[in-house]
């Protein structure tokens, strides 16, 4: 059952309990916020790339100022979501090292 599946199945069971969600899947909210988040940061970035390669090719005018502040804030505050869901399924693990 993929993440979205997962949620939307607690969301159903937990309305069935009376909205009360425990355990893992108490942040239902959270998740799903961060999977809406990246969807839209998604679409942006292919944007903003799209954009930049037609400033490259003198198609198109430099991206103003706030509007690259304002894509590099909603992109921040994505990865702190990101870290604060990692850190609410467990113990940070490193990585697997190349040797």
């Amino acid at each position: 059952m993929g993440l979205v599946d997962r949620l939307c199945h607690n969301v159903s069971a937990s309305a069935a309990k009376g909205g009360v969600m425990t355990g893992p899947d108490a942040h239902w909210r959270d998740e799903l916020t961060l999977v809406g988040g990246l969807s839209t940061i998604n679409r942006e970035l292919a944007l903003y790339v799209m954009r930049l390669l037609d400033v490259d090719a003198e198609r198109a005018p430099e991206p103003l100022v706030a509007e690259e502040a304002a894509l590099g804030n909603r992109m921040v505050e994505l990865g702190h979501a990101i870290h604060a869901r990692a850190a609410r399924r467990g113990p940070r693990l490193d990585p697997p090292s190349d040797r």
